[in-house]
């Protein structure tokens, strides 16, 4: 399992991976982890993801060039499983969370805030499972 970004607890700064220009964090081939961080500004996608852990995240404000699926993340459904829990996805230019790959596999998100997307869930209803999310419209 690839863990990429944690809490500094020396001095309680989280990790932030900003304004690059393609994707914030990638990682297609091995588990990842990404736990308190900022994934904001990127020009295609904040994290693009095919198996593992969005936990106590922010993802905000990504997409902001380019064209295609351009998400806060992207899941690559290829037969992996990602669970989004207690993360804030906003602001993102196209989706939230979007899908793209051979459509199998599962993508669990839940004790998340979205606002501001274009589109909140761009992905096939059949590969996902949500529970007490919060966005503008109310609870989904």
């Amino acid at each position: 399992m690839a863990f990429l970004h944690r809490t500094d607890a020396d001095n309680g700064h989280a990790a932030s991976v900003t304004n690059n220009s393609l994707t914030g964090i990638s990682s297609t081939a091995a588990n990842l982890t990404v736990i308190n961080t900022t994934a904001s500004g990127n020009a295609l996608n904040g994290i693009e993801i095919a198996t593992g852990l969005i936990t106590g995240s922010t993802i905000i404000g990504n997409g902001t060039i380019g064209s295609g699926l351009r998400a806060g993340i992207l899941f690559n459904a290829n037969g992996g499983s990602v669970n989004v829990t207690n993360s804030i996805i906003a602001n993102n230019s196209v989706f939230g969370i979007a899908e793209e790959g051979g459509f199998s596999g599962a993508l669990g998100f839940g004790s998340s805030t979205f606002g501001g997307n274009t589109v909140d869930i761009g992905a096939d209803p059949n590969l996902f499972s949500m529970k007490n999310n919060v966005n503008a419209g109310g609870v989904f």
